[in-house]
């Protein structure tokens, strides 16, 4: 489910970082498990390998029933891929669907007016918003 079954004969010290990421995702689709809790774990990952484990992760939570708690600062990934938003700064500062928490005016209230999220668009072309 993960595509990593040619991976199965190698050390971990020998994966790739997006390699290395599906093998510790297949972990824990052998032992199963409700809740997931993953700190950035898209840092380090080309484009490409970051689009692939994140729809990985959504086929995992729609097919096993995961809850998937996520900590990351790409904010276009949790646009796209969360349902629930929580933005902290030494405290709660904002939380909701990710077109309230993380609309242009809530993060020119919460960081300033000035402002300017980055967009990356994955198909390897960047972009600004």
């Amino acid at each position: 489910r993960t595509g990593c079954q040619d991976l199965a004969e190698r050390r971990l010290s020998e994966l790739s970082g997006g390699q290395l990421k599906r093998v510790l995702l297949a972990f824990c689709v052998v032992r199963p498990r409700q809740l997931l809790v993953l700190d950035e774990a898209q840092a380090g990952l080309d484009a490409p390998s970051s689009e692939q484990f994140q729809e990985l992760l959504l086929d995992l939570r729609r097919q096993e029933g995961w809850t998937v708690l996520q900590v990351s600062h790409d904010l276009e990934m949790v646009r796209r891929s969360c349902d629930q938003v929580l933005c902290l700064n030494r405290r709660l500062r904002c939380s909701g669907a990710p077109d309230h928490a993380l609309s242009a005016a809530r993060l020119a209230e919460l960081y300033g007016p000035n402002v300017v999220p980055y967009r990356h668009n994955h198909a390897g072309i960047a972009g600004h918003g």
